[in-house]
């Protein structure tokens, strides 16, 4: 999710291999910089156990890479508890990008991003109205039906769903729903 890290990891590397006269895998794999963008590493001792990153690696590129991680502060919205993909779907929407864009450009379902949306609307990296814009009427209709239906064993969306005939889809369904932790 951490696209500018990644791409500086990445032209380092690239200027390295150039360096070498050797191609980029022989530098770093690009699993190695995916897992550099994941662990974020702040000491040559946290490097050491980056996939790809052995003792000979560590010597040559050890704190050249710690150093381009600390240029690359993580933006806080992605220092959550949330998978890579929900990350990557909240950077995108994060840079204007609407569902329909994100499914277009990730090739995932718009379910699939709305889904994205609501996890993160459930951990407070994203607010309800950022995503939805609706009449506070509509959203107590909502609520309403979602706090009936909270306490049936088990949950069902489709319950809230038809209770509201059917008025509402279901992906503003279930992001008002992560909004109000039900």
């Amino acid at each position: 999710a951490d696209q500018a890290l990644f791409e500086a990891l990445r032209e380092h590397r690239r200027q390295l291999a150039d360096e070498q006269g050797v191609p980029p895998f022989v530098i770093l794999h690009d699993k190695t910089l995916h897992d550099l963008c994941a662990q974020r590493p702040g000491s040559l001792d946290a490097l050491q156990h980056v996939s790809g990153i052995g003792n000979r690696k560590l010597q040559l590129y050890g704190q050249d890479l710690l150093d381009i991680v600390e240029r690359h502060p993580l933006d806080p919205a992605l220092d959550n508890d949330l998978s890579n993909t929900v990350n990557e779907t909240l950077q995108l929407f994060q840079q204007g990008l609407n569902a329909e864009q994100i499914a277009a450009q990730r090739e995932k379902t718009l379910t699939t991003v709305y889904n994205h949306l609501s996890a993160a609307i459930a951990a407070d990296a994203l607010q309800f109205d950022q995503v939805f814009s609706i009449e506070q009427q509509d959203l107590e209709k909502i609520t309403y039906a979602l706090e009936l239906a909270a306490s049936d064993e088990p949950f069902k969306m489709r319950t809230v769903f038809d209770s509201l005939d059917g008025a509402y889809d279901y992906n503003l369904l279930n992001c008002v729903r992560a909004s109000l932790r039900v």
